[in-house]
């Protein structure tokens, strides 16, 4: 049973990843790179390839990244962190954020932010899941 309930959470946060990765972060992505000319004289080839790649590697690393709850929420069963290192850690948290949101995207403010929005929200999340954790029952006395 808690195994469902884990693969449940685990594929909702995936797929809204892989939705937010298709329906915002991929158009802006794709309309920049279209747009983007090194100089004039040079002719910016998009073809079908490079869109698909695109594409692919955009939404699997929203879904990826999506699953940073799930993460937290593991690493604070386990008791590795705790919601009051989470926000004291808020600022360096951040950073990598914005950090990871430059390497997904392309190197287009609109898409980075439009990154680092949701993420900067689902570090907030993973806080109150961490907070909630902390206050159930340990592991071992869920199994003893």
């Amino acid at each position: 049973r808690t195994l469902r309930g884990a693969t449940t959470i685990v594929s909702i946060c995936f797929f809204i990843g892989v939705m937010v990765g298709y329906w915002i972060i991929t158009p802006i992505s794709v309309h920049f790179l279209a747009n983007y000319q090194v100089h004039p004289s040079v002719q910016n080839e998009f073809d079908i390839i490079s869109y698909v790649s695109t594409l692919t590697m955009l939404v699997l690393a929203c879904g990826i990244v999506f699953l940073l709850p799930v993460l937290m929420y593991a690493l604070a069963r386990i008791q590795l962190i705790s919601a009051a290192d989470l926000r004291t850690r808020r600022r360096h948290a951040l950073l990598l954020i914005l950090f990871v949101s430059a390497m997904i995207t392309p190197p287009d403010p609109f898409s980075q932010l439009f990154m680092a929005l949701p993420l900067v929200l689902l570090y907030e999340i993973s806080i109150l899941v961490v907070k909630k954790t902390t206050h159930s029952k340990p592991i071992s006395a869920v199994h003893g």
